[in-house]
């Protein structure tokens, strides 16, 4: 055999070493690299390749490749399709929802009411929320070019024999592409208790919730202080603040209500009462809200600091109340006419 055969023979073994080794294998993380180096050389020629080879930080010999038709057109293949297959998470990532309407916060409706049930960590049942919509409204900027649409809504707590324990009215609003809750709603109760015919002067602040939210995004805080005194002096500021928000995944979350397709939403929750500077007693739990845009939260979840669940809220039902049902019946008095 002469030099230019045994040439040929190398060569010839060469690329069908090229285009058997390449296999589905390749799209493991660590071989992309390579991948993409050869995809260069088949594109643009072999010098590219050596230069695509060192920018990728490949070790290569100093001698000269030369690749087989159907090597390039593997190459090609495999990385359009690992292309594609990281690119698929991303799009998974955000779950579908339909266009939310702004003119109704978080779908609220007149009457309307939604059910959820307070549980302890085991699950059981200690109690229900009831939030009820009395009235839509609507309200504009001093310049008014910002028209922000409210719904006034009643919440009530009660016990497990359906007690009822707290009321309040709640504002809950929408406002181009961002709806709110109202800050009312994150102060506990209990912490208001031991200030008896005290003045309160409450100051929420409301948390907002993105209509169209993105994975990775941070929110804003939110919640409620108030400012305890009697005719003469300040006692004392009780406060709670929803911080360091921020949208941390997605989640399918089946209830009693149906599916809702949810953005996982933690934050930390402080908790304080502040008699002087210098004098705060203070508590901090994590919170998760599975936030449904459309919908509102379906779910949440309360953990101590060592990150044991100590009590969830769980949507139950969204019922749509008559009005009929809701305005008291009116007897009706008839003259009768002597004869």
């Amino acid at each position: 055999m002469n030099v230019g055969n045994m040439k040929r023979t190398v060569q010839n073994k060469r690329r069908a070493g090229a285009a058997r080794h390449f296999t589905a294998n390749d799209l493991r993380p660590g071989k992309l690299r390579a991948l993409i180096g050869k995809t260069f050389a088949c594109s643009f020629g072999k010098p590219m390749f050596f230069l695509k080879s060192k920018l990728f930080g490949l070790r290569m010999q100093a001698h000269r490749l030369d690749f087989h038709p159907l090597h390039c057109l593997m190459t090609r293949f495999l990385v359009t399709t690992a292309a594609l297959l990281l690119a698929l998470p991303a799009a998974q990532a955000q779950p579908t929802t339909k266009s939310v309407d702004c003119t109704h916060p978080f779908g609220l409706l007149d009457n309307m009411e939604r059910v959820y049930q307070l549980q302890d960590a085991s699950g059981k049942a200690n109690g229900t929320l009831r939030q009820r919509v009395v009235s839509l409204g609507s309200e504009q900027n001093k310049k008014k070019t910002v028209t922000t649409t409210t719904a006034l809504v009643k919440s009530g707590t009660y016990d497990s024999k359906n007690h009822l324990q707290r009321q309040q009215d709640l504002i809950f609003r929408c406002r181009q592409d961002t709806s709110f809750t109202d800050g009312l709603e994150e102060l506990n109760p209990e912490s208001l208790r031991s200030f008896r015919d005290r003045r309160f002067a409450y100051a929420p602040v409301p948390l907002a919730w993105p209509n169209q939210p993105t994975v990775g995004s941070e929110l804003p805080g939110g919640g409620v202080s108030v400012q305890v005194s009697s005719t003469a002096v300040d006692i004392a500021r009780v406060y709670t603040t929803v911080q360091k928000r921020r949208i941390t995944g997605t989640e399918s979350v089946t209830t009693p209500a149906g599916t809702f397709a949810c953005y996982r939403v933690e934050a930390e929750r402080e908790s304080a009462t502040a008699a002087r500077a210098d004098m705060v007693m203070r508590t901090t739990v994590k919170v998760v809200d599975y936030y449904s845009p459309g919908i509102g939260i379906v779910k949440t979840e309360v953990y101590d600091k060592k990150g044991k669940l100590e009590q969830v809220r769980l949507l139950t039902a969204i019922n749509q109340v008559s009005q009929s049902a809701t305005q008291p019946k009116m007897k009706e008095k008839y003259k009768v006419k002597k004869s």
